[in-house]
């Protein structure tokens, strides 16, 4: 992220430096120009250098003094032609923040770019000076719309399972990273179960793949309703689910599958129960889950009646 922002620096700083000296228009502050736009090199320096130790505050904050370089630029260069091209390189600030940030916080850097150029132009209160902040800021705010969409699309596809529409194996380590860290924070029970449809391989070979993912597109709005809220299910790969279960013991989680398993009673599934232990980590829950279920699977094939779940 830090590394971006220190590339957008240097980039303005050199592309501002060399439009200044390639520029036939007369300029009675070119040094006071030049030294402004070389204060963009030490901030780029300090970003790609030591970017990842910065806190999120601290960017932020040199994603605004990257805004009021870009004004104090317009204000020096008066009517010069680069004053003219300036507000061009307010466009990095809403790629930046809304790919990086937080929605407030790259809308705040917005308005920072609407109140900084509105200072600029506000002397003149003209009909121009109106249009020309008009134009500036539609297309800063139009830019970051598109970007904000874009983005956020980006990030649901890298976090959804584009044929069931639920959590991938991403979005589940996550959750149970952070679900394992609460609960032996607060010695809260927690269950992980991992699920495994039976025979699903019959069902590609002899009916096809387009039966087998009817079959996994279906779970998604079979299985949800019987979850609570702070559940994640996940499908983990494959014919194989996760579900991460906070506050709940072995018992809940079992009463939580039989609810899964009502719910499609005409699918058969094994299931592999794994509950926290103080010393576990997200590596040894899943482990001590994957074990139980190919126990399960094992005695299953060995004694067909016996419990699909453990």
């Amino acid at each position: 992220m830090a590394r971006w922002l220190g590339i957008f620096f240097a980039s303005g700083a050199t592309l501002a430096l060399v439009g200044l000296f390639l520029s036939d228009a007369p300029h009675r502050h070119i040094t006071a120009t030049a030294l402004l736009a070389a204060s963009g090199y030490p901030v780029a320096a300090l970003l790609l250098v030591d970017g990842r130790r910065l806190p999120m505050p601290l960017v932020q904050l040199l994603t605004a003094a990257g805004t009021l370089i870009v004004t104090l630029a317009i204000v020096i260069g008066e009517q010069s032609r680069l004053a003219d091209v300036s507000p061009v390189f307010y466009m990095w600030v809403p790629i930046f923040a809304f790919t990086y940030f937080s929605f407030r916080a790259a809308v705040l850097q917005v308005a920072w770019i609407a109140a900084s150029y509105g200072a600029v132009l506000g002397g003149e209160a003209s009909r121009s000076s109106v249009g020309q902040w008009i134009v500036v800021v539609g297309v800063v705010a139009v830019t970051s719309a598109a970007v904000h969409g874009l983005v956020s699309q980006i990030r649901r596809l890298a976090r959804t399972d584009p044929l069931t529409g639920l959590a991938n194996r991403r979005v589940f380590d996550e959750r149970l990273h952070a679900e394992l860290t609460r609960a032996q924070r607060t010695r809260a029970p927690l269950c992980i179960a991992i699920i495994d449809l039976d025979n699903f391989k019959r069902i590609n070979d002899e009916l096809g793949h387009q039966a087998g993912d009817e079959v996994l597109i279906r779970l998604a709005p079979a299985w949800l309703p019987e979850l609570r809220t702070n559940d994640c299910l996940a499908r983990y790969g494959g014919d194989e689910f996760a579900v991460v279960l906070p506050n709940s013991t072995t018992d809940d989680a079992n009463r939580i599958i039989e609810r899964l398993r009502a719910a499609t009673p005409d699918l058969s599934f094994s299931v592999g129960i794994a509950a926290c232990e103080p010393t576990d980590d997200e590596d040894n829950l899943v482990t001590r889950a994957d074990s139980r279920l190919y126990h399960v699977k094992r005695h299953r094939r060995a004694s067909p009646g016996s419990p699909d779940h453990s």
